[in-house]
């Protein structure tokens, strides 16, 4: 759930973070948080570790757990943040696409597997929050 969602450290310029985890039950969702500046484009893409072993799910969400974006294994979950705000990001087989990231083992049967993940953080310097105003 989102409370014990990992926390990537912020970054405040270009960035590509890379990394492998593992769907460890078929039911199982990775789930990262991290601070977006205003201004910020997030893409977020995931893969499994063998060949077509499963698509992979990634699915972005705000801090009550409403879905912002979605993505699958080569079509990545792209979000622009309007203001400095707080994301999660859950990972999960395709099959199970319906799990609600506030309530622990609430999705459906997937596939359990490893996968890579790419997640790209492209700042933007134009915009310059000040308080609720942002001044481009």
């Amino acid at each position: 759930e989102l409370m014990q969602a990992v926390t990537i450290p912020a970054v405040a310029a270009s960035a590509v973070i890379s990394g492998a985890g593992e769907l460890e039950t078929p039911s199982d969702v990775d789930l990262f948080r991290f601070t977006i500046p205003a201004g910020a484009t997030v893409r977020v893409d995931m893969a499994s570790v063998v060949a077509n072993a499963f698509i992979g799910n990634v699915r972005l969400f705000n801090a009550q757990g409403t879905q912002i974006a979605i993505g699958t294994t080569g079509t990545p979950a792209e979000y622009t943040a309007t203001s400095t705000e707080t994301i999660f990001i859950g990972f999960s087989s395709n099959a199970n696409i319906n799990y609600n990231p506030i309530v622990s083992a609430s999705g459906d049967a997937g596939v359990a597997g490893a996968y890579t993940a790419t997640i790209e953080i492209d700042p933007d310097f134009r915009v310059v929050q000040t308080g609720s105003r942002l001044q481009i």
